[in-house]
């Protein structure tokens, strides 16, 4: 059986990530973020998210930036 599960990469985008990754637990749907070298104030409020929703929200984090694709 497949359940969906939303990926969202992220590069130093975290003004709007909580009020997004919200709307998709409230929706029930698991998500993992990818972070892609983010700075650390991005970072930051990466991991304040993935605190906040233990077991819903999972992180892959990656230490330099790899690019598109």
């Amino acid at each position: 059986m497949f359940r969906e599960i939303v990926v969202i990469p992220v590069y130093n985008h975290e003004l709007y990530l909580p009020t997004l990754v919200g709307k998709l637990v409230e929706m029930n749907l698991p998500v993992l973020l990818v972070d892609d070298g983010s700075g650390a104030s991005c970072a930051g409020v990466i991991d304040s998210i993935v605190t906040q929703y233990p077991g819903r929200v999972h992180l892959v984090r990656l230490q330099t930036n790899q690019g598109k694709g």
